[in-house]
């Protein structure tokens, strides 16, 4: 069995207490198996008893991370690490994200453009129509776009399916391990959305749904996104969470207005009323505020030779991503480019130092002079 694998395993198990620590303590130590081995972690002042105290229970750990490693092979399910390759990168940016996911299917997390869309369990006609009509408009402007949402009755349900018809590749977050499915009904769309995009957890096989779990849920669906629509909601639900939690990480909210008379739409609304999500009728509301358009064909020609041989093959890389496209997220230029979140960042500093790129709200960038 892969070591390496073995105890990133059993890190992911350790009770970290507050969010942010299991990254912090990876930064201090360098990986999983440094953890375990590092003796001198227990007289760092700031770590919880509880983890000191666990640390100590390797051997333990390992054990329950073996168990855990046979159920997941035999049921096919692939994995990554917290800075691996497959791990959802726009995690990285959530103090309380999890260090390691399961997943069924393709890891298609890192694409270019990730948006999730979610709703009421008891949506409108006109709601499911709505959702049915963003998706299909979406996929014409943005034909790369992965749809997120968490395979529940009503809006998600209508999401995902209305992304496999435009062609469009959909992931499903669960609230329990990837043994089973929740809620049984939808076994045919989750099996049929594998073949483009993939289920995911952060819970080990064998983790039952619970209804705080799905809360918990939430926050996976907005962190692996770049943004989130609201299609429906009434004035309590579980898509007001997911909401909330963008709007926490930064990422932007969008949501369809309703009558002010109608008890479906009052979470919607009262989004729009505390400023927390932008008001939202069709695809090009979206496109527009995120700089979603058509992609340009630029060329490259252009550009000077002496700008290129005066900049290093980095800021090359990402210099000619912002010529191509009105305007980049950080978190697509790391996925177009390649490059680590650092060195994406660093490029960025020093081409807007040079006065080739002008940084944006929203942690998005555009070249100058296009």
């Amino acid at each position: 069995m892969d070591e390496r694998r073995r105890f990133q395993v059993a890190y992911s198990l350790l009770p970290f207490g507050k969010p942010g620590v299991d990254k912090a303590l990876l930064t201090y130590a360098g990986s999983p198996e440094a953890v375990f081995s590092d003796t001198t972690l227990k007289n760092l002042p700031l770590l919880p008893l509880t983890l000191k105290l666990a640390l100590e229970s390797k051997e333990r750990l390992l054990r329950e991370a073996d168990e855990i490693l046979e159920k997941a092979l035999k049921l096919g399910c692939d994995m990554a690490f917290y800075g691996e390759t497959d791990y959802p990168h726009r995690l990285t940016f959530c103090d309380d994200a999890p260090v390691f996911v399961f997943y069924k299917g393709k890891p298609v997390l890192n694409a270019p453009r990730v948006l999730s869309i979610v709703g009421t369990r008891k949506p409108t006609p006109g709601g499911r129509e709505w959702t049915e009509a963003i998706v299909a408009g979406l996929a014409k402007r943005v034909p790369d776009l992965v749809v997120v949402s968490g395979l529940a009755y009503g809006i998600d349900i209508t999401a995902h399916i209305a992304a496999l018809n435009q062609g469009l590749p959909t992931v499903a977050v669960l609230a329990h391990g990837l043994d089973t499915l929740y809620p049984a009904a939808h076994y045919h769309t989750a099996e049929a959305l594998q073949a483009t995009g993939c289920l995911l957890s952060e819970l080990k096989p064998g983790t039952a749904a619970e209804p705080w779990r799905f809360l918990q849920r939430n926050r996976i669906v907005a962190g692996v996104s770049d943004a989130c629509i609201v299609v429906e909601s009434g004035e309590k639900g579980g898509s007001l969470n997911t909401a909330s939690r963008a709007f926490e990480y930064g990422r932007p909210v969008y949501s369809r207005p309703g009558r002010p008379t109608d008890s479906r739409s009052k979470g919607n609304n009262n989004l729009i009323k505390r400023l927390v999500a932008t008001l939202t009728d069709s695809p090009d509301d979206v496109l527009a505020d995120l700089g979603w358009g058509e992609t340009t064909s630029v060329s490259q020609k252009g550009v000077e030779q002496t700008l290129f041989r005066a900049l290093d093959i980095k800021d090359q890389a990402v210099y000619k991503q912002l010529r191509l496209t009105e305007t980049v997220s950080l978190n697509e230029l790391v996925s177009l480019t390649g490059l680590s979140v650092g060195d994406v960042l660093a490029s960025t500093m020093q081409l807007e130092l040079e006065g080739l790129v002008e940084a944006l709200p929203g942690s998005r960038f555009r070249a100058k002079g296009k």
